[in-house]
Formats: C-alpha cells, structure tokens, sequence
C-alpha cells in the first residue's frame, strides 16, 4: 500500500518553518541570557580581577546577540567610576566601536558576542588578571546548559 501525501506542500513548509522560528528564537533568548549573565559577572565589583583605575576597561566590556548580521539585542556601555574617581566615558565609546567592528564580520547564524573594547584588554589578560576569561567560561556553561533543555 503506497502512501499518498495529503496535507498540500505549502501547507507542510509553512509548519516547518514556523517551527524552526519557534525554535530559533528560544536559541537567541537564550543567548540573550547568557549575554546578561556575562556581563553581570564580568563587570562584578566583588569578584577577584583587575584594578580598574579609571573604569574605562569595565565600561568597555558588553555583548550583543546577532542573528543574520542582524542585531536582536545589544547591551549598553554604560561608564562605570574607576578606582581614581573618573566616569569610564571612552571604554563606553571603545566597547560599543569594537562590537559594531566585531559584528559586521558576523553576518550569519545566531551570534553571541562579548567584548572588552579596550585596546589593552589583551594585555591585562596576559599577566593573569581576570577580564572576559571567566565570563567566557561561565557563557559556555550557560549555553550548554540552556542548549541541552533545547535537546540540541
């Protein structure tokens, strides 16, 4: 006994791709989260890292989540007072610079991004201080954790 399709094609690719959207959109929510719960930690005053002196590296630091080059959520870069009193007004600008660089070389997919747009960021990573390095490990966790309720 042969099967006969009888739901029209159009009708079975509309369903399919309503389905993947659903889907999709729970993967950016949960980047969306993931972004929020990387900077929280990253820009955490009573976790052990670096002196921010002037609060232009912590203002430097955010994230975004890009889906087809498109940005669906972008974190502020507000100035946070460093240690010796002044507003991180330049990390803000050099933070929100380098994601929109970073971004426009990510035009495909579903996207997490985190930055620290201080051009010395590197450097402070490099002798041992803490910028990004345990956010990035906690966003792996997170996206794992939040991909796995997906059954991805």
């Amino acid at each position: 006994m042969p099967i006969k399709q009888t739901t029209p094609r159009k009708a079975l690719q509309g369903y399919i791709d309503r389905r993947l959207d659903y889907i999709m959109s729970l993967v950016v929510d949960d980047l969306c989260r993931a972004g929020e719960e990387i900077i929280i930690h990253a820009r955490d005053p009573n976790r052990q890292r670096y002196t921010d002196q002037t609060g232009n590296l912590t203002s430097s630091i955010g994230y975004a989540v890009i889906w087809d080059g498109q940005i669906v959520v972008q974190s502020d870069f507000e100035p946070v007072r460093g240690k010796l009193g002044s507003l991180g007004v330049d990390g803000s600008k050099q933070g929100e610079k380098f994601l929109q660089q970073l971004i426009k070389k990510n035009g495909r997919g579903i996207v997490l991004i985190a930055v620290a747009g201080m051009p010395y960021a590197a450097y402070v990573e490099a002798m041992g201080k803490d910028v990004l390095d345990s956010a990035e490990i906690k966003a792996n966790e997170i996206v794992k954790r939040l991909l796995s309720k997906l059954k991805f």
